[in-house]
């Protein structure tokens, strides 16, 4: 049998979490990245989508990758979750608009 990986990403309230388990279910990699949650009038609460949903997905992938020395291409599949329920507002390229 071929050694594959599985990747799973939590973006969180205050943290994003990332694991890397084999196809037994090992956990052979995880990174953690704190952030925060700007509170622009009472009330409302947000994330930037950019700075703290995409940049956390891609750095904890990058330090996953590095820490575990797994070649990407052995990744089987990718898992994410996020807070919710919450809604990103977008333009016609696919930006956020917040």
């Amino acid at each position: 049998m071929a050694t594959g990986y599985l990747l799973g990403v939590d973006i969180g309230t205050y943290s994003s979490k990332g694991v890397l388990v084999d196809l037994e279910g090992t956990v052979v990699g995880s990174h953690v990245i704190p952030h925060g949650m700007s509170n622009p009038k009472p009330g409302h609460f947000e994330h930037d989508a950019d700075g703290v949903w995409w940049h956390d997905f891609v750095e904890i992938t990058k330090f996953i990758l590095k820490e575990t020395g797994v070649n990407p291409k052995q990744i089987l599949g990718i898992s994410t979750s996020g807070i919710g329920p919450c809604v990103l507002p977008i333009d016609e390229d696919g930006k956020p608009l917040r």
